[in-house]
């Protein structure tokens, strides 16, 4: 079977190898748009690398994908080489590609809610091991989680954003502390009511 192109051997489809690829590509990569939040120094939906990742598009099989990126402003540059094999043939190609990824200054929900001063929960530290408790909650708690410690005559307050990530870290109190839990109704947002949680650590 001769190509229908050039007549030289077919390979696939009816073309050979050459006139095959003509035209093909071993994968595309999609520019896009990520807001990054200056002031903890995050992008929005997750590290730039693992989005730019998602971004190479292929329905053939790459075996090597290396990524190169330069920032200009707010644009980052990227530089995309993948090593791989174009469906159905079996020598490999090396392709480069190049996109834009466009970031703009947006403060990430996180920050928002520190710099409104807004926590879905607390950790009322109380007794004569204070200071051993705080230490041991501010291991577990990210710092851009914390919106206060709060000194106060019985001990301390820590106010936490995420109400999910407090409860994860109270699991894992409660086998070296005394914790009780509970909550108390704060507002209502979208016809839902808000509720705070409380977690007394002795």
């Amino acid at each position: 079977m001769f190509c229908i192109k050039c007549g030289s051997p077919a390979v696939a489809e009816n073309f050979c190898e050459r006139c095959f690829l003509h035209g093909k590509h071993l994968f595309e990569i999609e520019s896009f748009h990520a807001d990054f939040c200056k002031q903890c120094g995050t992008f929005h939906k997750g590290p730039i690398e693992e989005q730019i990742k998602s971004s190479v598009k292929t329905k053939n099989r790459i075996s090597k994908c290396d990524i190169k990126t330069r920032r200009i402003g707010n644009r980052i540059v990227v530089f995309a080489t993948c090593s791989g094999y174009i469906r159905p043939l079996k020598n490999p190609v090396t392709e480069n590609r190049k996109s834009d990824v466009f970031t703009k200054n947006r403060l990430c929900e996180n920050c928002i809610k520190i710099s409104g001063r807004y926590h879905e929960a607390i950790f009322q530290i109380r007794g004569s091991g204070t200071e051993k408790i705080l230490k041991r909650i501010m291991h577990f708690l990210p710092s851009s989680s914390i919106v206060d410690v709060k000194r106060i005559k019985e001990g301390c307050d820590i106010l936490v954003t995420d109400k999910k990530l407090a409860s994860r870290v109270a699991t894992v109190l409660r086998g070296n502390f005394e914790i009780k839990s509970s909550y108390k109704l704060v507002g209502e947002k979208n016809g839902k009511e808000l509720y705070r949680n409380y977690y007394a650590v002795r």
